[in-house]
């Protein structure tokens, strides 16, 4: 009951940690079903606190993300086809067997993959949609540019349109700079390498009129591919920030991702190391930033019990630095249970120790 007790002092336990309530809502007993159910217990008291819990959690407008023990994620993520209430929300946090039904990103359905596998599949699935968005963003733009040379054509009456002097001679210098800019986009797949090296000899060597006129009929594509690198900006920094921290914690080996070919694990020798071949806590730091990313598509409260599974000492100092770099910018809030004091020792400040509920008061 470690996790639950921890949602319910985030609710009511004031407002450095949630809400702020009347003291009496300290916390409150549901009593969870084999089923998964939760209900308060039989006396008025119980059942007031449990609506006003359900009401806190209700006024958070945010998801709960949860990852359990057993490291299989549930959260409350509606499909087309389900309707989640704010109980059903609360009794996924409460239940202890999540080898049942699972809700996630695609709604509720029986696991048909490892927890691995399956935030592995989620992850990449989420890259590719954002980015295919992200991409007709920037094929919007392009039009819009398009349209602006034709009416500027037309606002000369037919007269030569070229660019200034200036857009003349920095004409090879912009080109450059969308080569460099486009690289690390090439390296996970989101556009092809870009070769501009004969255009950029080109306008070097032309004269100045020339270059102005090359500056008139290039500059829609120079615009267009800027627009494309500023509509997948967002995705690049992501998964070189994902890609970054995994292979800082792992050794002898590294993680790649590209959009096509997916996540990929290249051992020394270039070979490809299956993921359920790493090491236990190789593949519970793999878990854990696949579902961190995923938590990013909303507000979203994240709870993880027992971060530090299978995670040694060192690994344990940096993970939460590491979970927090992954959010950055995003309506995020990581709620962790653990008994590690490695995790604790740097964050006091935000640490809620946990005493036992009453005897009298405790959940049947």
């Amino acid at each position: 009951m470690g996790i639950v007790r921890l949602l319910e002092r985030f609710l009511f336990g004031g407002s450095r940690y949630g809400l702020r309530m009347e003291p009496k809502w300290g916390w409150c007993v549901a009593i969870v079903a084999q089923d998964g159910t939760a209900n308060p217990a039989a006396d008025p008291d119980s059942q007031e606190r449990w609506a006003a819990t359900m009401d806190a959690l209700g006024s958070l407008n945010v998801a709960l993300y949860y990852l359990p023990d057993n490291r299989r994620p549930e959260s409350d993520a509606p499909s087309d086809e389900t309707e989640i209430d704010v109980e059903q929300q609360y009794s996924v946090v409460l239940r202890t067997d999540a080898f049942g039904q699972v809700i996630s990103r695609r709604g509720i359905a029986p696991p048909k993959q490892g927890p691995l596998d399956a935030a592995i599949s989620d992850l990449q699935d989420l890259i590719r949609d954002d980015a295919l968005g992200a991409a007709s963003i920037g094929e919007a733009n392009i039009n819009s540019i398009y349209a602006e040379i034709a009416k500027r054509v037309l606002e000369t009456k037919g007269e030569p349109l070229a660019a200034s002097q200036a857009q003349g001679r920095d004409l090879p210098k912009a080109l450059e700079t969308l080569m460099e800019q486009s690289r690390p986009f090439s390296r996970v797949g989101l556009l092809p390498q870009l070769d501009l090296r004969e255009l950029v000899d080109h306008s070097t060597r032309a004269k100045a009129t020339t270059r102005r006129i090359l500056a008139t009929v290039l500059q829609p594509y120079v615009e267009s591919v800027s627009a494309r690198l500023e509509a997948l900006g967002p995705i690049q920094r992501l998964l070189e920030t994902f890609v970054g921290t995994l292979n800082s914690f792992y050794a002898q080996k590294r993680v790649t991702f590209d959009l096509r070919e997916g996540l990929r694990i290249i051992q020394p020798d270039g070979t490809r190391l299956s993921p359920r071949a790493l090491s236990s806590g190789e593949q519970q730091l793999l878990l854990l930033f696949c579902n961190t990313v995923l938590a990013r598509a909303q507000a979203t409260i994240f709870i993880i019990d027992e971060p530090e599974l299978s995670l040694n000492v060192k690994w344990q100092r940096r993970l939460i630095d590491a979970l927090l770099q992954l959010v950055v910018g995003t309506p995020v809030q990581f709620m962790l249970a653990t008994h590690s004091i490695e995790l604790l020792a740097k964050y006091k400040e935000g640490v809620v120790r946990l005493n036992p509920a009453p005897i009298t008061e405790r959940p049947v």
